[in-house]
């Protein structure tokens, strides 16, 4: 029978449709995977509160179509364990991943997994904190794909019913679509960052805004295979004469310097506490003081309110270094593990050379953050870890308390030689204050008014214990004299409100409805510098951040330091402070790199971007310094330099 020719669209049409229906009743496991990851991708990126947009959508459609095309070319008996194998691994990495954004704002990258091995059991109770029972979406669908895998296997229905010659034809056709898709996302991202993305990663945030959470951590394997087998170039003479220029141009001046060598031969006790943020200094809960003992201590010291922690994937660590060498941490992993082979222009290292004694104090494992390796190389002669304090008051899971830590090390000072310079961490204000909770042993240290029973109100209990054990070590070094020829300067670490605790005391803290903003605003931490006969007491306005330091203690002893990044807030009108990812402020405007925008920090409104350009180039310029000293280990260079030019 002759088909007549209108027909034959019919035909094709039905046909097509047929074929189509029949694929996907034959592919039925590759297409209820596809979904389910899709969606779980997209949901993803709301639980951490990230944008979703066009470009992300394409391209984590093409980076669940690449998984999904790889599956198509197994025989059905093997596809299903592949896919859901591939299911629970992307399922563990989302929830390692938002666990670990809650806290530091971040997602998993290559360099924190060559950490993995800082997680001891005392971190237990940290992560378990952050888990949340919605997390459970995320690996639900597992047991719906094994229901359906179990059906199949049991109803028989897992024949090929493809040959290896059409599963190579379809595999092909799925993975040429899904590259072209998540080629498209990585092309719109590498356009958005001036076709540098493999050197400009400052902001894991907007990668993942715009290709996803997937790609992204595809993105991050390139990105370290890279750096580790090609890196980022080697620096050409010039550029490592001008980045030296840069140092030898600061330090000549001749501008006489207010408190200039005031603390000279006196002993320099410096304290890293614990998530103290800025916040809590002069607060008061119903008229209740949380910090009476560093409230009357900065009526009588040089008090910075306007200084901000700039530390990144090394946490405390990053504190530690950014405070005693005045350089930013690195935008991925910590020195403290991938450089300490460097050589240091630091601090204690300076001080040293001065006659001093120089020692690190910290009650926990000297293996912890590889301090046992890198205090020696940063110049500490001794470091005095948990081996060498009597373990007598264990607070909760971290170890010893801050009370007895501080009472301990004080006797250690008394024995001393000096001149010397301590560095001191403490440990008990620890994430997630568990032993100022409604169930811990210091739950009744602190009334918090309205904030008792919330995380709010445990951390305010923290700080209240920090303050007390802070202001009995003070006490300590008055009664022994020790006060009268020593500089004390106690600054905090980092923050301690992560995004998902905002929320509770945006209100009350009157914070900007912009989470970025708010957070920024949390990044501000005391700095607190006592200066025997209380010389230069009074409020320092002026914006700095941990960078700064170094610098400011520097002329209060009466040298200046030959590399470093920050500036001596006593004798500075303006300054900034910045953060890894290039946002930059100066106390009152702030430029967000992840919005190329500015912004008023205190209304949220936006501010013209022109009127902050040298504060946004300065930032960059600082970074990139910064980077490549530490990087290409540049001291060693300049140092051999400078012995060649006095030989």
């Amino acid at each position: 029978m002759k088909i007549e020719l209108w027909e034959k669209p019919r035909i094709l049409f039905n046909s097509t449709l047929n074929w189509i229906m029949s694929f996907f009743i034959k592919n039925i496991e590759c297409f209820l995977f596809f979904l389910i990851v899709y969606y779980k991708c997209i949901k993803f990126n709301a639980e951490i509160m990230l944008n979703n947009n066009f470009y992300l959508q394409v391209s984590t459609l093409g980076a669940v179509l690449l998984l999904t095309g790889i599956s198509l070319l197994f025989k059905r008996k093997i596809r299903i364990p592949v896919l859901l194998v591939f299911d629970a691994l992307i399922s563990i990495i989302m929830i390692s991943d938002m666990v670990y954004f809650r806290y530091y704002n971040d997602v998993i990258s290559v360099p924190v997994l060559m950490q993995a091995g800082l997680v001891g059991p005392e971190l237990k109770s940290s992560i378990m904190n952050l888990i949340r029972i919605k997390d459970l979406l995320f690996v639900v669908d597992l047991l719906t794909f094994l229901s359906f895998a179990v059906a199949a296997y049991k109803m028989r229905v897992l024949k090929n019913v493809y040959s290896f010659r059409k599963r190579i034809i379809s595999t092909a056709a799925v993975l040429l679509i899904g590259t072209s898709m998540t080629y498209y996302g990585f092309y719109q991202l590498d356009k958005m960052m001036g076709f540098e993305s493999l050197s400009l990663v400052y902001d894991h945030g907007f990668i993942i805004s715009n290709i996803g959470i997937l790609d992204f951590h595809g993105f991050d394997a390139v990105y370290a295979i890279s750096s580790k087998f090609f890196g980022k170039g080697k620096l050409t003479t010039a550029e490592k004469d001008n980045i030296k220029s840069s140092f030898d141009n600061k330090t000549q001046t001749n501008d006489a310097k207010k408190f200039n060598g005031v603390a000279k031969g006196m002993n320099l006790i410096a304290i890293q506490v614990e998530s103290m943020q800025n916040m809590v200094i002069n607060l008061k809960i119903d008229a209740r003081e949380v910090t009476p003992n560093l409230n009357k201590l900065i009526k009588k010291s040089v008090y910075c309110d306007n200084y901000f922690s700039e530390t990144s994937q090394g946490n405390s660590a990053d504190a530690e270094f950014i405070s005693n060498n005045s350089f930013f941490p690195l935008s991925e992993g910590a020195v403290y593990f991938k450089d300490v082979n460097n050589t240091f222009d630091s601090l204690p290292k300076e001080l040293k050379q001065q006659g001093y004694t120089t020692m690190a104090m910290h009650a926990y494992r000297a293996s912890y953050w590889n301090r046992a390796t890198i205090y020696p190389a940063m110049g500490f002669d001794e470091f005095f870890s948990q081996k060498d304090y009597n373990m007598d008051d264990i607070l909760g899971n971290w170890g010893l308390s801050d009370k007895s830590f501080l009472d301990q090390s004080l006797v250690k000072l008394q024995n001393a030689k000096q001149p010397f310079y301590s560095f001191l961490i403490t440990l008990t204000s620890h994430y997630p204050f568990e032993a100022f909770a409604a169930n811990g042993p210091y739950v009744d240290s602190f009334d918090a008014g309205q904030f008792n029973n919330t995380f709010f109100g445990a951390y305010l209990k923290a700080m209240h214990y920090a303050d007390a054990s802070l202001g009995s070590f003070l006490d300590g070094l008055e009664k022994n004299g020790m006060m009268d020829n020593s500089v004390i300067a106690i600054y905090g670490d980092h923050d301690a409100m992560k995004r998902t605790d905002i929320d509770g005391i945006r209100q009350y803290f009157k914070l900007p409805d912009n989470n970025d903003l708010a957070l920024l605003q949390m990044r501000k931490v005391p700095l607190i510098i006592h200066i025997p006969g209380d010389k230069g007491a009074g409020l320092k306005t002026v914006t700095g951040g941990q960078v700064d330091l170094y610098p400011t203690l520097a002329n209060l002893f009466g040298f200046e330091p030959q590399y470093c990044l920050g500036r001596d807030l006593i004798n500075s009108d303006k300054g900034f402070a910045l953060q890894r990812d290039g946002s930059v402020t100066d106390g009152k405007t702030v430029y967000l790199g992840n919005y190329d925008s500015c912004f008023d920090i205190n209304t949220g409104e936006k501010v013209d971007k022109s009127t902050f350009t040298e504060y946004i180039e300065d930032a960059k310029k600082q970074l990139y310094i910064s980077d490549a000293v530490i990087e290409n280990n540049l001291l060693s260079v300049f140092e051999k330099q400078l012995k060649g030019d006095k030989g």
